[in-house]
C-alpha cells in the first residue's frame, strides 16, 4: 500500500511548478466565464447507454453551480484517463459538447489546465486519505491511475492535448 506519498515523490516526470502555474492561470481567467449547474462527476460509470441508444446520466451527488467549462474539462480528463489516456476519446467528447454547447475560445484555452487541476486534487485528497489510514482499495489504485494520468498528459503537453481534443 502507498504511504506518506507526495506529488513531488510519486510523480517525477511532472512539474509541481506547472501545476501551480496551471491553477493561477484558471483562477486568473473565471471572470465572465458563464457559471450553470455542474455534475461534477461525469465518467464511464455515471453514463449509462440503453439498448436503444438512449442515453442517461446518473450520481447527481457533486453537483454544484460552477463554471460550465469545468464539466466538460472532467467529463474529458475521466473519459481520456478510462481510456489509457487516449486523447482521440477526448476529441470525441468535445465534439458531442460542442454540438449542444459553444465554449469561447478564452474558455477552451482553459481545457488543459482544467483537466491537469481535477486530476491533481483527486491525487492530493486520495494521498491524504492513504496517509490518515481512511483509503480503501479503490482509492488506493485511483491514485495510482490518476498519477499515471498526469504523467502521461505532462508528456503529451498542452499544444498536443490542444491539437487532438479540439482540433486547434
Amino acid at each position: 500500500m502507498l504511504r506518506n506519498i507526495s506529488l513531488e515523490t510519486k510523480i517525477p516526470n511532472v512539474n509541481v511548478d506547472s501545476i501551480i502555474v496551471s491553477l493561477k492561470t484558471i483562477e486568473n481567467n473565471l471572470k465572465g466565464f458563464t457559471k450553470q449547474l455542474v455534475h461534477s462527476d461525469i465518467n464511464e460509470y455515471n453514463i449509462i447507454v440503453g439498448e436503444d441508444e438512449e442515453v442517461a446520466i446518473i450520481d447527481f451527488n457533486d453537483t454544484i453551480r460552477s463554471y460550465r467549462v469545468f464539466d466538460l474539462g472532467h467529463c474529458i480528463g475521466y473519459m481520456t484517463e478510462a481510456q489509457q489516456c487516449n486523447l482521440k476519446i477526448g476529441r470525441y467528447v468535445f465534439e458531442g459538447y460542442s454540438s449542444v454547447i459553444k465554449l469561447s475560445d478564452k474558455e477552451l484555452s482553459m481545457l488543459y489546465d482544467i483537466v491537469i487541476a481535477r486530476f491533481t486534487l483527486s491525487v492530493s485528497v486520495g494521498c491524504e486519505q492513504i496517509n490518515s489510514g481512511e483509503a480503501n482499495a479503490y482509492v488506493t489504485k485511483c491514485v495510482e491511475d490518476n498519477i499515471s494520468f498526469l504523467q502521461k498528459l505532462s508528456d503529451f503537453g498542452r499544444e498536443t492535448f490542444n491539437d487532438i481534443i479540439l482540433g486547434m
